[in-house]
C-alpha cells in the first residue's frame, strides 16, 4: 500500500512525528505500521502488556490505542503515565457510551475502523497539532502563572515596603512633633524661670511648670550642698503628706541623691520593690508607686535632684522622658545662675544690718517656705 498524504511544505513537520500503536492483534499492528510508515511518520508498535514500558521510553508524540486491547484501564493508565501525549482510540463496533467514556478518560479522538489511510493519517496529524497547541497553551499558562506569582510577590513586597515607609513616616512625624513640643516647652520654661533670681522662686516656678507636664504627682527637690551632700529644698504633696514622707525623704537625701547625680541621667525605677528593699523600712511608703529621679546638672556640676513618685495605677508616660530631659538642663542652668549671683553679691557687699535682716527665709533649702 503506497500512500503519502503530505505535501512538500508539511514533510519537515511530519518527519518529526513519532507514533506508538498499541494493539493485541498482530494484523492490526502491521496494518497501522504500514499506513503510518508510508505516510513518512516514525512508527513503533507493541501489545497492551508492554504499552506502559513503551510509553515511558519511546517518547512518542501520539499514541493509537486499540479499543479491543485486553489490558484493563489501558487509556486511564496511559494518560496517567504520559498526560502530555495525545491519545487516540481506534476500534470497531464501539457504541456512543463507550466513546463518551473514552473522551471522559482523556482521549483526544476516536477513530472508527475500518478507516481510509488518508483519514487515519490526517487524524494523527490533527491530534499531534492539537497536542502541540495544548502544550503551548499550558506552557503559556504556566508562564502567566509564574508572572502572576512574581507580580503577586512583588505586590506583597511593595505593600510591605509601603507599610514600612508609612511606619517610618509616622515615626518621623511623631519625632518632629515631639521635637517641636520639646522646643516650645524649652522656650516657655526658659522664659519663666529666667525671671527668677532667688532659689525659692526658681523652685516654685520650675516645679509648677514641670508638674503641668507630669500631671498630679508628688515631687521632692533636693539641692546640692556638695557633690555628696543634698538637702530637701521643696516638697509638693499630691497624695503623700510631708509627715508620712519625711523618713524616706531623709533617706533619699543621704544615700540616693549622690548616686543619681553621678550618673546624670533620668532614672525610671523599673523594680520599685527591690528599690524599697534596698532603701529600708523608711521607703515602705513608696511601695506600689512609680518613681522617676531627675538629676539637674550645669557645666558638669549637679545642682539638684528631683524625685517624682505616684501610684503605679497612674503610670508616667513614655513621652515624659524627653520633656523632662529638656527641662532639667534649663532648671539646672537657672539654679547655677542664681547661686553664682548670690555668691558674688555676698563677696561684694557687706552684710546687711542685723535689724534689717528678714527672718524665716532659707532660700528654699531644708524646711523653707516651699516645703509642704
Amino acid at each position: 500500500m503506497n500512500f503519502d498524504a503530505t505535501n512538500d511544505g508539511d514533510r519537515e513537520v511530519d518527519d518529526r512525528i513519532s507514533v506508538l500503536v498499541v494493539s493485541d492483534q498482530d494484523e492490526e499492528r502491521l496494518m497501522m505500521e504500514t499506513i503510518i510508515g508510508e505516510a513518512g511518520l516514525d512508527v513503533a508498535t507493541c501489545n497492551s502488556a508492554s504499552s506502559q514500558a513503551m510509553l515511558a521510553t519511546s517518547g512518542a508524540d501520539v499514541a493509537l490505542l486499540c479499543a479491543e486491547c485486553k489490558e484493563p484501564e489501558l487509556l486511564v493508565n496511559s494518560r496517567r503515565l504520559r498526560p502530555e501525549t495525545p491519545m487516540l482510540m481506534v476500534g470497531e463496533s464501539i457504541d456512543v457510551n463507550q466513546v463518551v467514556e473514552f473522551i471522559r478518560n482523556g482521549a483526544c479522538d476516536y477513530i472508527q475502523m475500518p478507516c481510509s489511510p488518508e483519514s487515519l493519517v490526517e487524524r494523527i496529524r490533527s491530534a499531534v497539532q492539537t497536542g502541540n497547541q495544548e502544550r503551548d497553551r499550558r506552557k503559556r499558562l504556566e508562564r502567566l502563572k509564574g508572572i502572576c506569582r512574581r507580580l503577586s510577590q512583588s505586590k506583597r513586597e511593595i505593600s510591605c515596603r509601603l507599610d514600612e515607609l508609612q511606619q517610618d513616616l509616622e515615626t518621623c512625624r511623631n519625632d518632629v512633633t515631639q521635637q517641636i513640643d520639646h522646643a516650645a516647652a524649652t522656650s516657655e520654661f526658659r522664659a519663666l524661670v529666667s525671671q527668677e533670681l532667688g532659689v525659692e522662686e526658681v523652685l516654685r516656678t520650675g516645679l509648677e511648670y514641670i508638674l503641668s507636664k507630669t500631671q498630679p504627682t508628688n515631687v521632692a527637690a533636693f539641692l546640692a550642698n556638695s557633690p555628696t551632700d543634698f538637702s530637701l529644698g521643696a516638697y509638693v504633696n499630691y497624695d503623700c503628706p510631708r509627715e508620712s514622707a519625711n523618713p524616706v525623704l531623709d533617706k533619699l537625701a543621704s544615700t540616693v541623691c549622690q548616686h543619681v547625680a553621678i550618673e546624670d541621667e533620668l532614672v525610671r525605677f523599673e523594680d520599685v520593690e527591690q528599690f524599697v528593699e534596698a532603701i529600708g523600712e523608711e521607703a515602705e511608703i513608696l511601695r506600689g508607686n512609680e518613681i522617676i529621679a531627675m538629676p539637674c546638672s550645669s557645666d558638669g556640676e549637679c545642682m539638684a535632684v528631683l524625685f517624682f513618685f505616684r501610684d503605679a495605677g497612674s503610670p508616667f508616660t513614655d513621652e515624659l522622658a524627653g520633656t523632662l530631659d529638656c527641662l532639667r538642663v534649663i532648671f539646672a542652668e537657672q539654679l547655677a545662675t542664681v547661686v553664682r549671683v548670690h555668691h558674688r553679691m555676698e563677696a561684694e557687699w557687706p552684710p546687711a544690718p542685723a535689724e534689717d535682716h528678714e527672718e524665716g527665709t532659707d532660700w528654699g533649702f531644708g524646711d523653707g517656705p516651699l516645703a509642704a
